[in-house]
């Protein structure tokens, strides 16, 4: 089961990917999903 924050960051990559033809970096991923964090989001990931 997903929380809802690894949720949310699914999402963001799978809009993402379906844009621009390539996954985010996990920056823009915590700038996006604003996790402040870098390490939080690679938690998640």
């Amino acid at each position: 089961m997903l929380s809802q924050r690894q949720f949310d960051i699914l999402k963001y990559i799978h809009r993402y990917s379906a844009e621009n033809g390539f996954a985010p970096g996990i920056r823009e991923i915590s700038l996006t999903t604003a996790i402040t964090s870098t390490s939080v989001v690679n938690y998640n990931l």
